[in-house]
């Protein structure tokens, strides 16, 4: 990896007393800033990075304590396929860690990640062999989270040239999820809950539009590697769609049990909806593995008293 900054100025006082730890705060400002990795996958510059931070020196204990407040006003992003300029999202980061040398382990007892767009995620836990093989061992939670601002940050901005439709595409509502993160960095494992309020999905300009939406979902999903087989049986949540509208067609209120476990997500009851005068009753909906191929996926459908004017 290379990194570099075309400006970097920092200020710190130091605080040392004989055979206790030693302590530094200051505060830290760089613009310019840049990074590549080695195959150029990888790329960022322009970051602008000011903040305060502090760092305690243990002998004893054969430890670094780090903590402060970071905030990005600028930067690009450049990560595989996925682009993002952090000048629109001014991420803040605030933490509190430390790190023993002789265990190699990296505690982050509060580290908390804010988007302006997107709001905030806590995180705590630990990271065992930090600097060689990462073991993680991490906790998540958000009461805050906007999945239309995460839409409009991740996913539009870096593949609508790929995928057109995702232009016209608007996402509401907000999420609430806690997890844990377990695994090295080959196959992660997350599991946990989340829910969701006032969801919706419609298509611009004046286009079909689905929600209000509102679920609950306990899930387990394996992230980078394959799946691993699990002999646990899979929670059920629930899914609850108000009401959607094609055209001058709409449905009413719709709920189904759904599940998210090893990968799969599944739908185990079949789904009814009233339109076109008549009834559709979908079966079997299932993604065998929406994480790595989100492209599969299986179902039976059965159509009964259809008008075929309003069709």
């Amino acid at each position: 990896w290379q990194a570099a900054a075309e400006r970097v100025q920092a200020s710190a006082t130091m605080d040392f007393v004989p055979d206790q730890p030693v302590k530094i705060t200051g505060r830290l400002n760089s613009t310019g800033g840049k990074f590549a990795s080695p195959d150029g996958s990888k790329l960022g510059e322009n970051f602008a990075v000011d903040g305060d931070f502090e760092l305690r020196t243990d002998p004893v204990k054969h430890s670094i304590g780090v903590g402060g407040k970071f905030r990005a006003d600028a930067g690009e992003l450049l990560w595989g396929k996925f682009f993002a300029d952090l000048k629109m999202q001014q991420p803040v980061i605030e933490l509190q860690a430390d790190y023993f040398r002789d265990l190699d382990r990296f505690d982050c007892r509060r580290c908390n990640f804010n988007l302006t767009k997107i709001g905030s995620v806590d995180v705590s836990g630990s990271v065992e062999g930090f600097s060689q093989s990462p073991k993680l061992r991490l906790q998540a939670r958000s009461a805050n989270f906007l999945p239309g601002g995460f839409y409009e940050f991740v996913l539009r901005s870096s593949f609508n040239r790929e995928y057109p439709l995702l232009d016209k595409l608007t996402l509401g509502g907000e999420l609430a999820f806690q997890c844990q993160i377990h695994g090295d960095l080959q196959s992660l494992i997350t599991e946990g809950d989340l829910s969701l309020k006032a969801g919706e999905l419609r298509e611009q300009p004046e286009g079909w539009q689905i929600g209000p939406i509102t679920l609950n979902l306990p899930f387990q999903i394996s992230w980078l590697g394959s799946p691993q087989a699990s002999s646990a049986k899979p929670q059920i949540g629930v899914l609850a769609i108000e009401q959607a509208r094609f055209g001058s067609q709409s449905v009413g209120r719709i709920t189904a049990a759904i599940s998210l476990s090893n990968n799969a997500l599944i739908f185990p009851q079949p789904i009814h909806a009233g339109i076109f005068g008549g009834t559709i009753e979908i079966s079997a909906l299932r993604w065998p593995d929406v994480i790595n191929d989100p492209k599969q996926l299986s179902f039976s459908a059965e159509m009964k008293r259809l008008q075929l004017d309003d069709l």
